[in-house]
């Protein structure tokens, strides 16, 4: 910076930011401290009747007096704060303070980060022919702060001295971005679709109105907004408490409110250090599903989810779900826009061979055989087999004997399991002592040659409910025919059975 004494130019910067409002501390007394003879109390209703002479006592009890707003704009005392998303504005004035002229001006700005660099203005190709003592070159500047922390608006200018000589000025302006947002997502699986919740706090130094929060999917996703934006109640600033103090009636007077209660009746307004939720529903697109996209691991982490890597498991990559789109304004109104990085789910353990239900038949009546069809998936790149289909036992009694124990025997055959071979475990007696739950009709179980890479096999397996209820469909067991390795285990699942 020493070096600019021996320079005819020099660089002077003003940001460019919107105005704050005036603010004053109005002030408090009695109207008995002025005069006697001034009515008590004034309000709006009266200040509309009173004629121009009103004391001037009085008028300052009116309720428009008490905001402390002046009615005045204070401009910017000082460069603020720039945060990530808004758009930076800049004055740029490059004056000549010698008292001789210049000529051949060259002026360049740049804004530099650590991973990029913006040029803002660049006169180059058609310089300045000359500069007297005193004159000035003026040009505004803009550009979107996209990255965080420290920014370096590099001016710089080439020009032709009183001798002459040819010279460089280069002079530095820094500055740093703050982030104004904090995001916060966490998804679920709920069927075949993926629910997004994303809550927004504003780390800002003041309230913002959140004017869009949008998710813009995958190719893989469709997206829909679930209800509207929520803010706690507790941290202030509800939208429709505002629309009331700016219109009057509010948003339920039939627009009374006005434009500016009607914008904000339908933006919510987030206070400093408040948060706003949005939640969004992710549904497969069909074509992506049937061209194998990379959701198959949404499902496969919340099948898994809490459970470590088994054997005959192996990890999907992570799957891409989209970005928000995100628009808000400040408190004068600067508008701003950020867009977060890809929200993905992380890589899951998706096991080798799965073991699900494919179909029950509409109606299950008691004591009569009806089929259940079985699918076995091969996710892998070779042929697997020969394998075994089995109903556990054990594990089908264990889980119906601790359902009968905690309905308190009631005899109707909630949570009972499966039993091969028509025996009933002790669980599966109610007070009656029949027999319940559901048992295999036939073979007690299936043998696969051979499931192809890719692809799925179906089976047809032959049940019979003994009572009529609520039951419990499980301990089917997938494993390896010569190895006895254990693939996947049927889901619980609940057939409803009608009596005979």
């Amino acid at each position: 910076m020493a070096s600019q004494q021996q320079h005819a130019l020099m660089f002077r910067i003003m940001r460019l930011a919107r105005p704050s409002l005036s603010q004053e501390d109005p002030l408090r007394f009695m109207d008995a401290d002025f005069l006697a003879d001034v009515p008590a109390a004034a309000s709006p209703q009266l200040a509309s009747s009173l004629p121009a002479s009103y004391p001037f006592a009085g008028r300052l009890q009116l309720e428009q007096g008490a905001m402390g707003l002046s009615g005045l704009l204070a401009l910017p005392q000082a460069f603020g704060l720039v945060y990530l998303g808004e758009a930076f504005q800049a004055y740029v004035t490059v004056c000549n303070y010698s008292d001789q002229p210049v000529s051949n001006v060259s002026v360049k700005v740049e804004l530099q980060t650590d991973a990029s660099k913006a040029v803002l203005y660049d006169n180059t190709p058609s310089p300045l022919p000359l500069l007297a003592p005193g004159q000035r070159h003026d040009f505004m500047i803009k550009h979107d702060i996209k990255e965080l922390g420290p920014h370096t608006l590099a001016c710089s200018s080439l020009y032709t001295g009183p001798g002459g000589e040819r010279q460089y000025l280069p002079q530095h302006f820094r500055f740093s971005s703050a982030n104004p947002l904090v995001v916060r997502t966490r998804h679920r699986l709920v069927g075949g679709d993926v629910f997004l919740e994303a809550t927004l706090e504003n780390v800002t130094k003041g309230p913002i109105v959140m004017e869009l929060v949008s998710f813009q999917p995958s190719s893989s996703y469709s997206a829909t907004q679930v209800g509207l934006g929520v803010g706690p109640a507790a941290a202030g600033g509800s939208a429709a408490a505002a629309a009331a103090v700016v219109g009057g009636a509010g948003s339920e007077g039939g627009g009374e409110g006005g434009p500016l209660g009607t914008y904000l009746a339908t933006a919510p307004i987030v206070p400093e250090g408040g948060s706003a939720a949005y939640l969004f529903r992710l549904s497969k697109l069909t074509a992506a599903a049937a061209g194998g996209g990379g959701g198959g691991g949404v499902a496969a982490g919340a099948g898994v989810a809490g459970e470590g890597a088994q054997a005959g498991e192996r990890h999907t990559a992570p799957t891409a779900l989209g970005r928000l789109e995100i628009r808000w304004r400040g408190p004068m109104g600067q508008p701003a826009r950020l867009q977060t990085q890809t929200i993905t789910t992380p890589g899951a353990a998706q096991k080798e061979l799965s073991l699900s239900l494919a179909g029950l038949p509409p109606t299950v009546v008691a004591e009569r055989p009806f089929p259940v069809e079985l699918s076995v998936e091969n996710a892998t790149s070779r042929l697997l087999g020969p394998l075994r289909i089995t109903f556990d036992g054990a594990a089908a009694a264990a889980a119906a004997g601790g359902a009968a124990a905690a309905g308190g025997g009631d005899g109707r055959g909630a949570g009972s399991g499966l039993v091969p071979g028509g025996a009933a475990a002790d669980g599966d007696r109610g007070d009656g002592g029949g027999l319940q739950g559901l048992v295999m009709d036939g073979p007690q179980s299936v043998i696969l040659d051979s499931v192809p890479p890719q692809q799925a096999v179906t089976v047809i397996v032959q049940l019979v409910a003994l009572t009529p209820g609520q039951h419990t469909l499980q301990g089917v067991l997938l494993a390896g025919e010569r190895d006895g390795k254990q693939y996947d285990s049927l889901a619980r699942h609940d057939v409803y059975v009608l009596p005979p």
